[in-house]
């Protein structure tokens, strides 16, 4: 999977997923691909423009990051899906919304995440009011940091033949532990964090010392469409990623 970062506060996103990671960005400049914001602004000449500067790195599938509410972001955004829908590539999203409070940027933000269905085949979307509640106790310059990891993290399943399933705004919540019940203890905390939701689908990734009757045993009390990803791996703990939508 390609990650695109999208605009200038997506580099700095950028700069914290780890380098096992196919990874570019778009931007005015200081980025792998450099678009001129007049171009970029201007969709009859930004679109030719994009193919020809990704068509070497968009193969397979891809998952664009960025901030919205700023209108080159919202740009490159928009594009990155039609060169996807262009050359028929499952285009996935991690989008952050602005404060509530930035008036005019929140709304044209909320406006713009409407359109997402129309360009990626899913995607999420990060309230930045909650995240800073979540992480409060974090200094403002690691907030990419986070974004990056999550980010990191959701690759590992959007990754797998069962994400082609996943359609429209997804949700996705993680969870780690050690000891007896660690598969349990793991699956709970990742249905029961910040960013997850309950929906009617679910996929859920069991990694570590886990087998498929473990992880089948754990999720028989959901009424769900889910399905699950087990990689058992020679370690003491287990990890899980789940994500849902609707």
């Amino acid at each position: 999977m390609l990650l695109i970062g999208c605009g200038s506060a997506a580099r700095r996103i950028a700069e914290n997923i780890p380098t096992n990671h196919r990874v570019i960005t778009v931007d005015e400049e200081g980025a792998k691909v450099i678009i001129p914001r007049e171009i970029m602004m201007r969709d009859s000449e930004a679109y030719p423009y994009l193919p020809s500067s990704l068509d070497i790195y968009v193969k397979d599938r891809i998952l664009v990051f960025g901030y919205l509410g700023g209108s080159y972001g919202h740009a490159g955004i928009k594009l990155l899906g039609k060169i996807a829908q262009h050359k028929k590539v499952e285009s996935f999203g991690y989008f952050v919304l602005p404060f509530p409070n930035e008036g005019h940027r929140f709304a044209e933000a909320v406006k713009f995440a409407e359109m997402l269905p129309k360009y990626y085949k899913a995607y999420t979307l990060i309230d930045s009011k909650i995240f800073l509640e979540k992480y409060r106790h974090i200094p403002f310059t690691r907030i990419p940091e986070i974004h990056a990891k999550n980010i990191f993290k959701i690759v590992k399943i959007l990754n797998s033949e069962k994400a082609e399933k996943i359609k429209g705004r997804f949700y996705f919540g993680f969870g780690y532990s050690e000891g007896l019940d660690a598969r349990n203890v793991s699956f709970h905390q990742a249905i029961n964090a910040h960013w997850f939701k309950r929906c009617h689908n679910m996929l859920v990734l069991f990694r570590g010392d886990v087998d498929v009757r473990e992880a089948e045993y754990i999720m028989r009390e959901f009424g769900e469409k889910y399905s699950i990803i087990v990689e058992k791996l020679p370690t003491r703990g287990c990890e899980v990623i789940a994500i849902s939508w609707e």
